[in-house]
């Protein structure tokens, strides 16, 4: 005969309900000669708080496609990095633009043997946009990666884009090498008196380079920033003519928030020489057009293709 075993009575709290049941499948377990094995209930909280955490963790590192015509916007928190995987043949040109919302991230690109090959950060800003571009020298599954700067960083929203995937042209050529320049001329011009000095060498450089691309928008912002960094050394002569090179430029094209910094370094630049009346006509023509954007910086600004 079997022996009888007694019920064992459930209680109606959430820890009861999930643990005696589990002692009458284990005392039923051992009655009949099974092996018993201690394992977690299906409803278990913990076990579905672990489930939850690594669906998290996987969604925020699961490498994506990116296609032309297709943003893609997404979440970023501190200490997250996002994936991104474009396909491309050999001579391609591609450009991708980020605009950040909130959160200061860092683009980096790779190509398919893990090089990087470009990345951006200029704005270091939670607001604005970040572009990189590059020429692909071998076909295969390039790679971007999409990282927040900060580890304790709030969460923030970013869409990523890709601009323009197509046969590189000449011009494309020169505009890719002019934006490396730019990169180290950024670098440098936040060094030293003589590093500066190198940083106006190479924006030089890059300038010609834009020039010879026809980008008149990045020829515009290069003026700005040469301006900035002789304003920078006190010279602010050489300052007020970059600036003056830079203005009509911006002007003629439309490029309405680099008309906007461009007439406020002109009058920082005024008011460092002590001509108030100049300097605030200058704001005040920078005016109507920040109220309409985001406030440009007066420090040094980003890479120019990023600047809207």
């Amino acid at each position: 005969m079997f022996n009888q075993i007694s019920p064992i009575s459930i209680s109606h709290g959430q820890g009861s309900q999930t643990t005696r049941p589990m002692i009458l499948t284990i005392i039923l377990l051992a009655w009949i000669g099974l092996p018993v094995v201690a394992w977690p209930p299906p409803s278990s909280p913990t076990t579905r708080k672990g489930d939850s955490a690594r669906g998290a963790a996987q969604r925020a590192d699961e490498e994506l496609s990116l296609e032309p015509g297709k943003p893609v916007e997404r979440e970023l928190s501190g200490g997250q990095s996002h994936f991104y995987k474009i396909a491309m043949a050999s001579g391609r040109y591609l450009r991708i633009t980020a605009n950040q919302q909130g959160i200061d991230a860092l683009f980096a690109l790779f190509a398919p043997d893990g090089k990087k090959i470009g990345e951006v950060d200029s704005e270091q800003s939670t607001v604005g946009a970040e572009t990189i571009s590059a020429i692909a020298e071998a076909a295969g599954a390039y790679k971007v990666e999409a990282r927040s700067t900060e580890k304790t960083a709030k969460p923030g929203r970013y869409e990523i884009k890709v601009e323009e995937l197509r046969e590189a042209t000449a011009e494309d050529k020169y505009r890719v090498a002019a934006e490396s320049l730019y990169r180290e001329a950024e670098l440098l011009s936040e060094g030293t008196l003589e590093q500066k000095r190198k940083g106006i060498e190479k924006y030089q450089e890059a300038l010609e380079l834009y020039r010879r691309a026809g980008a008149s928008r990045e020829e515009a912002a290069t003026l700005n920033d040469i301006g900035v960094v002789y304003r920078a050394l006190g010279e602010t002569q050489k300052a007020l003519e970059k600036y003056d090179e830079a203005l009509p430029i911006a002007r003629a094209i439309g490029y309405r928030s680099g008309e906007a910094t461009t007439l406020d370094n002109i009058g920082l630049a005024y008011q460092s020489l002590g001509e108030a009346r100049k300097a605030l006509d200058k704001f005040n023509e920078a005016l109507p057009i920040i109220r309409l954007k985001p406030s440009p910086k007066r420090s040094h600004p980003s890479l120019p293709s990023t600047r809207s």
